[in-house]
């Protein structure tokens, strides 16, 4: 595994950002694809904002944004509703830890992450890349993103 945590080590420092498929398994993939339809028709999801510099808010813009969010809060985490996207969670902080360990120059000072969020997108739903909480969008250090694959559902 240290070739793999190398080729992505150098992926990071090439790119700025890793993507990897198949993070977690197709059964875990079906378990959080249920988990999160479960949570948003029980209305725990809200339509995402983006912030606005003109009234310092964060507002709608749906023709910029229109999925929809939830963060996954304390509450939430202790609810046992989300085993799946947990483990998926964890999968990801595990791939973090052991970037930060091959890249102490790049990624040394990541201590902590924020709460996880979780996405909705009905079909035409719009969305714009951006950058979340107090980042500086001009000094972008780089993201680890988990894609799913869509391809095993018609969502």
């Amino acid at each position: 595994a240290r070739s793999q945590v190398s080729a992505l080590a150098d992926m990071f420092r090439h790119r700025h950002f890793v993507v990897l498929d198949a993070v977690i398994s197709d059964e875990h993939c079906t378990g959080a694809h249920a988990e999160i339809i479960r949570a948003d028709g029980e209305g725990l999801f809200e339509v995402s904002k983006v912030h606005s510099s003109q009234s310092n808010a964060a507002v709608a813009v749906p023709d910029r944004r229109s999925d929809r969010i939830f963060w996954l809060d304390p509450v939430a985490v202790d609810s046992g509703c989300f085993h799946s996207v947990l483990d998926a969670v964890e999968r990801m902080d595990r791939i973090v830890r052991l970037l930060r360990d091959a890249l102490p120059d790049e990624l040394g000072c990541v201590v902590s992450r924020q709460r996880p969020m979780l996405s909705a997108y009905d079909e035409g739903a719009r969305f714009e890349r951006h950058c979340d909480n107090h980042c500086d969008a001009a000094h972008d250090e780089g993201d680890l993103t988990e894609i799913a694959d869509s391809s095993a559902t018609d969502d």
